[in-house]
C-alpha cells in the first residue's frame, strides 16, 4: 500500500496502565516514520515511570508488569 499523498507517515503507539481511557496512565510510548512504501525510516520506543498501579489485564495485553 503506498500512501502517495505523503513523503512519511509517523504512527504512534502507547501502553498504559488500565484498558480502560477513563483511568489509563501511560506506561510506554512508541513512535515509528515510515516513507511513502512503508519503509521504516526511523522508530523510538521508552518505558515511562508511572506512580499508577498496573492492572493485571493491562499487563496481560503489553507484557509490561509492576516490580
Amino acid at each position: 500500500m503506498e500512501y502517495k499523498k505523503y513523503k512519511k507517515i509517523c504512527v504512534l503507539d502507547t501502553e498504559t496502565t488500565s484498558v480502560y481511557w477513563n483511568s489509563a496512565a501511560p506506561v510506554q510510548i512508541a513512535a515509528v516514520i515510515c516513507d511513502a512504501h512503508g519503509n521504516i525510516i526511523d522508530s523510538f520506543e521508552e518505558k515511562i515511570k508511572t506512580t499508577h498501579k498496573i492492572d493485571p489485564e493491562a499487563s496481560k495485553v503489553h507484557g509490561i508488569y509492576e516490580h
